[in-house]
């Protein structure tokens, strides 16, 4: 997703316009700072404590909205922005279509939001990696998303319009390969570390092995995210 984002970062960014942006849910992520846009300022919505300590140390953080998803940040906050990033947060939503609603109410005529989601594919394929999956997290998924769904979500209300939607391909099996290696034993599907064995066989092994739950050759290719934009009407 980043080489995508990072391209409709710079047509959006460029023109040198002091946009207002709300980062909703940013994690440990500053992709502005990432992607050569330091100057440009933006607020953050988070609740998780490390993530908010995180966020404070960012240049680029003008004002941290501890709220959570549930909230009615739409009333709490008394801003209008430009731009809105969303990512990897819907599929923590209980009611999308209700939640994007609200969003509407904190952007200017025309405003945009940039958003990702895992696709239903793509965690459907986790959990054959991993039964565990997704079950034990703090912020578990509870939505999953295709084109279709990720339409209707956004156009529920007539509030917004679709800019458009791409489905984001890596490969998944060098993805973990390559996680593995750099966490030094970190087996993804087992959620374990391992201290002792980290030899570069055993993290190459580990890689593999972990793979021959797939039942597809494109299982083992293929993992997807859903990357898009869609306009205030």
């Amino acid at each position: 997703m980043n080489h995508n984002l990072s391209y409709f970062l710079s047509q959006k960014f460029s023109d040198g316009i002091n946009y207002k942006i709300l980062d909703i849910g940013p994690g440990y992520k500053d992709y502005l700072t990432e992607f050569g846009f330091s100057n440009v300022k933006r607020d953050v919505i988070d609740f998780d404590p490390e993530v908010i300590n995180f966020q404070k140390k960012c240049s680029n953080v003008e004002d941290i909205f501890v709220l959570n998803l549930d909230s009615d940040f739409d009333l709490v906050l008394n801003k209008k922005y430009d731009v809105i990033f969303l990512f990897e947060v819907l599929e923590h939503v209980d009611l999308p279509f209700l939640f994007v609603n609200k969003l509407s109410n904190l952007l200017n005529s025309g405003g945009q939001i940039f958003f990702s989601v895992p696709t239903h594919y793509s965690e459907s394929l986790m959990k054959r990696v991993n039964k565990e999956y997704n079950s034990n997290s703090l912020f578990p998924h509870v939505n999953f998303f295709s084109k279709n769904a990720l339409f209707v979500c956004f156009t529920f209300f007539d509030k917004f319009k679709i800019n458009f939607i791409k489905t984001i391909n890596f490969n998944f099996l060098f993805y973990h390969l390559f996680l593995n290696l750099l966490t030094k034993g970190y087996d993804v599907s087992a959620g374990k570390v391992h201290s002792k064995i980290n030899t570069f066989f055993y993290l190459i092994f580990i890689s593999f092995f972990n793979r021959l739950n797939f039942k597809t050759k494109k299982d083992l290719i293929l993992g997807r995210n859903y990357f898009g934009s869609v306009s205030k009407i």
